[in-house]
């Protein structure tokens, strides 16, 4: 029988690690070394209370 809340405990923690990785640093870094924070910015401007309300 498959146990659903093991498999849901590894994808919340994957989720958490994810979130921690690329949400919290890579995604910043990334846009540091190359440049693109105005880019990301604009990009993003359209969907930014949604990842303001996200954060929450």
């Amino acid at each position: 029988m498959t146990d659903f809340l093991a498999i849901q405990k590894v994808c919340e923690a994957s989720s958490y690690l994810l979130e921690k990785t690329f949400d919290e640093f890579l995604m910043y870094y990334a846009a540091d070394v190359a440049g693109l924070e105005k880019y990301m910015n604009k990009r993003m401007k359209p969907y930014r209370k949604i990842i303001l309300h996200c954060r929450s």
